[in-house]
């Protein structure tokens, strides 16, 4: 398909994030994240972006939530902010406001690591078992809790929360507490045992943590082809091994994309 017509169909089906949703799953390579964010998220939605890298997502939340919508996008490492808000500028995102500092639990400096030049990879601790002798580039960045900035704009509104953070997500919702107590938006985030293991935090804290916010429903998505599976259950068969999706939910205020999502 010829690039235009294909990013032309796109914007129009973004109009209509659920059939859209529909739609993805008919390809036989269709992109699991991609998917959930079509079925959470919605029009005139705000979105806030955790480790927004050169800004895929956060250009396809800002054609998903439209003019009335707005997408906060975070990324620390300097190369890739810069080419963040180049990729931001050219497609014309003019709802998204992207910042310079990584998402913790407490404010200050810190260093932030780029494994070969690999920017999804980039990571508040070196994973070492991972990442083998590749070169490392460290950049010393500012750290900042999620509340601290939500308290300084006066986010009165926050619908959806997506986290890609190399291990640190349990960090950043530490440090968001209370904005996700206030708005409880829909979370996803990526979970990796191993990469949370070098931040001092496992699969079960996050899990206390986002129950005590308020999440009761905390779905688990190991594989595209197969449905989610709660994370409690999860825990119990794969306990350390549980590399997944997560998507963070409550019963009262998600019922919809629960039942959406489980079929």
């Amino acid at each position: 398909m010829v690039p235009s017509v294909k990013a032309a169909l796109e914007k129009l089906f973004l109009r209509a994030p659920r059939f859209y949703a529909k739609i993805l799953r008919l390809k036989s390579n269709w992109n699991l994240d991609k998917y959930l964010f079509l079925s959470l998220a919605r029009r005139g939605d705000v979105i806030l972006d955790g480790g927004a890298n050169i800004g895929l997502y956060s250009i396809l939340f800002s054609r998903l939530v439209g003019p009335k919508g707005m997408v906060y996008s975070f990324e620390p490492t300097p190369p890739t902010f810069a080419q963040l808000e180049k990729n931001l500028f050219k497609s014309g995102a003019k709802n998204v406001n992207a910042f310079a500092f990584a998402v913790g639990n407490e404010p200050g400096e810190a260093t932030i690591y780029l494994p070969s030049g690999v920017s999804g990879h980039a990571a508040l601790e070196p994973h070492e078992a991972a990442w083998g002798d590749v070169p490392v580039e460290p950049y010393e960045v500012e750290v900042r809790r999620l509340d601290d900035w939500a308290a300084e704009i006066d986010l009165k509104r926050l619908d959806f929360v997506k986290l890609d953070l190399e291990g640190a997500e349990p960090l950043a919702i530490e440090g968001a507490a209370q904005t996700l107590s206030q708005h409880l938006p829909s979370i996803h985030l990526e979970l990796s045992p191993s990469f949370m293991k070098d931040f001092g935090r496992s699969v079960e804290n996050l899990k206390e943590t986002l129950e005590k916010i308020g999440y009761d429903t905390l779905l688990g998505f190991r594989d595209k082809y197969d449905p989610p599976q709660l994370l409690g259950d999860l825990l119990k068969k794969h306990s350390h091994e549980l590399d997944c999706t997560l998507v963070c939910l409550q019963r009262a205020k998600h019922q919809k994309q629960i039942d959406r999502l489980a079929r």
